[in-house]
This record gives C-alpha cells, sequence and structure tokens, in this order.
C-alpha cells in the first residue's frame, strides 16, 4: 500500500453524540491517502460503538484504547503512531469540510511548507454559524517562524493562536524535536507555540474549512481556578521556549502583550477567581511589571488600546482596566 499523505488524529472521550459527524466529515475527505488515528480515552459511553462501526467499514480507520490519560496524552499517542507525512487535529465533537485535507496538502506539497493554517467557524451544536474570522488581508500570505510568532502573540482575531485543529502540520517537526503536548488544559499552546518557532515556511488560507462545535462545557468556554492556574502554565512554557530558541529578548514586549490580552480574557469570564487567588493574582502582576513604559511609548507595534490597558492596570486602576476591556471587546 502506498505511504499515507496524512495521518488525522481524534482523541475521543464520551463522544458518542458527536463522534459519528465527526468521522463523517473525515471519511468523506476528497484526499484518500489519509490515515485516520481514533484514540479512545476511556470512554463510558456508546463512543467506541459508533468508531468500531467505522472501522469495519473503512480499512484506513486505526483504533486505540487507553485508560482515561486526557486529551494531551491522546494526542500524543496518535503523534507516536501516525504514518503519514502530515499530521492534523480533529476533536471529536468538530467537523470539518470535505476539501479541507486536500486543499492543505497540496499547498503543502506544492510550496515545501512546514505548516498550512486555515480559517474556521464558531459553530453552536446545531450547526448555526456564531462567529466566523475573515482574515482577508492574510490570505495567500507566507510566514516564517519569526512573523508566527509576532502574529501569534499581536493578532486578537485569532489568525494563528494556540489551536491545533486548523492546521496541518508536518510530522518530522514533532517527531524530530521531541514536541508532545504537555498534560495540561491549555495544551495547545505552549504545543503550537514551539512548533512555530520551527517553521521554515507557513502559508495561510483564508478558508472555513474547519467547524468548531461551541459547548458550554468546553474547555474554552469553561473557567474554573484549575483552569488559569493551568493557563499560568502553558504561558510559563512559551516563556521557556522563547528563551530556549533565543527569542525572549526580541519578542519581549509581544510576549506580555499577549499575556495582557489573555488575563483579560480570563478576567471576564471570572474575575472573582483572579481577585481573590494571590497566587494566581501576583504571577499577573509580576507579568505586567516587566513592562516598560518607555518602550511602549516607542514601539510602532503597541495600538492604543493595549498601552491604555497598561497604563490603566500600572497605576492601579485594576478594576478600570478590566471594566475598559469590556467596553473594547468584540462578541463572540
Amino acid at each position: 500500500m502506498k505511504e499515507f499523505m496524512v495521518s488525522i488524529i481524534i482523541p475521543c472521550y464520551n463522544a458518542e453524540k458527536y463522534i459519528d459527524k465527526c468521522l463523517s466529515s473525515i471519511i468523506n475527505q476528497t484526499l484518500k491517502r489519509i490515515e485516520i488515528i481514533v484514540v479512545n480515552d476511556g470512554s463510558t459511553d456508546k463512543s467506541l460503538d459508533v468508531i468500531t462501526r467505522y472501522q469495519n467499514k473503512f480499512s484506513n480507520i486505526k483504533i486505540v484504547n487507553q485508560k482515561n490519560m486526557g486529551q494531551a496524552e491522546s494526542r500524543n499517542k496518535g503523534i507516536r503512531l501516525a504514518k503519514g507525512e502530515y499530521i492534523g487535529f480533529v476533536d471529536s465533537d468538530d467537523y470539518i469540510e470535505s476539501g479541507m485535507y486536500e486543499t492543505l496538502y497540496n499547498e503543502a506539497k506544492q510550496d515545501n511548507l512546514d505548516l498550512v493554517i486555515c480559517n474556521f467557524d464558531r459553530v453552536s451544536e446545531d450547526g448555526k454559524i456564531l462567529r466566523t474570522h475573515n482574515q482577508k488581508r492574510f490570505n495567500e500570505k507566507y510566514f516564517n517562524n519569526k512573523q508566527l510568532i509576532y502574529e501569534f502573540f499581536l493578532n486578537e482575531n485569532e489568525l494563528i493562536e494556540g489551536y491545533c485543529w486548523n492546521k496541518l502540520f508536518k510530522r518530522s517537526l514533532f517527531i524530530e524535536n521531541g514536541i508532545f503536548f504537555p498534560k495540561l488544559k491549555y495544551e495547545d499552546i505552549p504545543t503550537v507555540f514551539e512548533v512555530l518557532c520551527l517553521t521554515n515556511r507557513a502559508k495561510y488560507i483564508n478558508r472555513s474549512f474547519y467547524h468548531y462545535v461551541q459547548r458550554n462545557t468546553s474547555t474554552v468556554h469553561s473557567t474554573n481556578e484549575q483552569a488559569i492556574k493551568d493557563f499560568i502554565v502553558a504561558i510559563n512554557l512559551v516563556n521557556q521556549i522563547l528563551v530556549n530558541k533565543g527569542y525572549k529578548q526580541r519578542f519581549k514586549a509581544e510576549f506580555l502583550l499577549y499575556i495582557v490580552r489573555c488575563v483579560l480574557y480570563f478576567y471576564v469570564k471570572n474575575k472573582s477567581i483572579i481577585e481573590r487567588n494571590k497566587e494566581i493574582y501576583d504571577q499577573i502582576n509580576c507579568w505586567i511589571n516587566e513592562i516598560s513604559l518607555k518602550k511602549c511609548i516607542l514601539s510602532k507595534k503597541m495600538t492604543i488600546r493595549n498601552f491604555i490597558r497598561i497604563i490603566l492596570y500600572k497605576i492601579g486602576a485594576f478594576k478600570i482596566f478590566f471594566r475598559l476591556f469590556h467596553l473594547f471587546r468584540p462578541s463572540v
């Protein structure tokens, strides 16, 4: 049999309501030489029955059963088993357009890309589009690793961001550099960031191939104290990657502005957690205090909005700082 072009990795835990639609969208890909790796992460519902039914019909589906170890380890298991030249990730409650992987793979091969990124929609469980991300000015644009890092930190419209599922990665980036997902809620952030640092050439396609189903129970829409602590761990891992790659000084301002934006997001979700937890509050203060007002004034990259945010925070107008964010906050 010819080698697989793409390995698609799907972590699955108690997704019986969604996995059928997910697998159907992947089986119907116009790119046919794909390997589908479903990691059943100790599901206690009928997810395995649905997956097995698909495996009985399609020889390119591989099922891996493991005790419940979490999404990060499920993805890592898939990476270790993958045989494709490129790797894609799909969450078990999401679905994709039929031409997604053919388009991304052809772009990757044509231009010898390490990474191809596509647009995505946020949709409700009944399929209603809640938000689209139009990035026309970046369509068909090429990026090197430094440009990717810059956009990861500063683009507020989720152009790059720490999501693995709207991207096609060259598998060798993971295998040759020993990159795997850490076991925490925001495992995508440091993992994707490290891949971006190692990417020589990438391309952005402004087409919404991926449909992210927004459920109230999903990680990015449910915030608790542990989630914020996991985020802090993820950001500290990003900081360590910057140091290890020798990029800390070059991207220090951008990194700190990224932190400001993320902190605002968490505060909006549940301000009481940040205000009452000294460990979290002190870590945020530590980050913000690293920002030099002089450098902010001189920086051509500093937006007025971000400058106002930082000024208010530094003079101690903590509550005004966060209320101001509400005035400028984009609707989700």
